[in-house]
């Protein structure tokens, strides 16, 4: 083993993850590598120092200040005037549908009376919206002629 393999293993090593033939290997090249020796106590020193650490104490109560928190929320300014807010959300929805029903009567109208009575007033006309009601696949058809063949 080469010493960037070994010094890629040595954490797996300290934490017993390697298998016996690995191990073997390792410690081996351990005994004749004075760099990745040094290494090794680098890391072994570390661990172990890492490890006697002691916890720190917390004197976070999280129940204690989730109550805090609930009763601030409901004495907040925003609590006390979202009673307010709700009447003008039902409002708002209420205008647009109507813009909604209003815009869609005006950009669709019914097209069918204004047919029947440019027709009856205008012989002229009468041409131009009459058309063969008997369309066949092949024949082309528009936007104009579907909208006055199809009710």
């Amino acid at each position: 083993m080469n010493c960037n393999l070994i010094q890629n293993l040595l954490s797996a090593y300290l934490d017993q993850e390697l298998n016996s033939e690995e191990r073997r290997e390792l410690r081996l090249h351990l005994l004749n590598c004075a760099e990745c020796y040094r290494q090794y106590e680098e890391l072994m020193f570390l661990k172990n120092n890492l490890e006697n650490l002691a916890p720190e104490n917390l004197s976070f109560d999280v129940m204690g200040n989730l109550k805090m928190r609930i009763n601030t929320e409901k004495h907040s300014l925003w609590h006390q005037f979202n009673h307010i807010f709700w009447p003008r959300r039902i409002g708002l929805v209420f205008v647009c549908l109507t813009v909604f029903v209003i815009s869609s009567f005006l950009l669709f109208p019914n097209r069918k009376s204004n047919l029947g009575l440019t027709a009856q007033t205008d012989h002229s006309n009468l041409n131009q919206t009459n058309f063969d009601q008997n369309l066949t696949i092949d024949q082309s058809v528009t936007v104009f002629h579907a909208s006055s063949v199809f009710p």
